[in-house]
């Protein structure tokens, strides 16, 4: 039987038919083609570039509706945004000759890494803890170094001065003055003379006790 049309019909009435091209499109696995249905409209397309690199299909559904889908490379905002580093302490700082440095080290933080390590420099060599020589007067920079996964670096910078101790001198305020003494011939000798008694017994009629003191003050001026 040779048509120009095949249709096909299911048990509840529903038919789907197609022609020729519609049905070698199908039978290939390509190209484009759409199938109409007796029960309502349906269609599908698809098509895809030379080198396969977009790929975009539409599908209408029995409702009218169609959307559609595509495959692509998706896009990401960069990072670009260095870690911040914070200095905790003093900056700068200043020590004493001969005193021990403790250096209270820098916290890190990124917009996108977590726990990022951070590389202490002083005076330019890398150390793994912060050693400062404090015997001599002088000048020292402490570096803080850290870096992310999209290769984003950051520093920042504590200068510590070793100081010789300021000394004081004592001031002498106090003040004297000369004693001096008018001699007028006259010669004067006091001699005084206490003579203290004390009862430390009461009497029977619960008199109170009785204190005697005799003082002796004898003048004498020689002219």
């Amino acid at each position: 039987m040779t048509t120009k049309r095949l249709c096909v019909r299911d048990d509840a009435g529903a038919e789907t038919c197609v022609t020729k091209a519609q049905l070698d499109t199908l039978l290939s696995g390509g190209g484009t083609g759409s199938v109409s249905s007796g029960g309502g409209n349906s269609s599908s397309s698809s098509s895809s570039s030379i080198d396969d690199t977009t790929t975009s299909t539409t599908t209408t559904s029995a409702g009218g509706d169609s959307s559609p889908s595509g495959g692509g490379v998706s896009s990401s905002i960069p990072d670009t945004a260095a870690p911040v580093i914070t200095i905790n302490g003093n900056n700068p700082a200043t020590i004493n000759v001969g005193d021990a440095y403790a250096d209270l080290g820098a916290t890190v933080s990124d917009n996108v890494d977590t726990n990022l390590g951070i590389y202490t420099y002083v005076d330019g060599v890398q150390m793994s803890s912060v050693q400062i020589d404090t015997s001599i007067a002088g000048d020292h920079t402490i570096e803080y170094r850290a870096t992310d996964n999209a290769s984003n670096a950051s520093t920042a910078s504590r200068t510590v001065h070793v100081v010789s101790p300021v000394t004081t001198t004592p001031v002498d305020t106090s003040t004297s003055t000369p004693s001096t003494t008018a001699d007028t011939g006259t010669s004067t000798s006091t001699t005084t003379t206490a003579t203290i008694s004390l009862n430390t017994q009461s009497d029977l009629t619960g008199q109170a006790d009785t204190t005697t003191s005799t003082t002796t003050t004898t003048t004498s001026t020689t002219p």
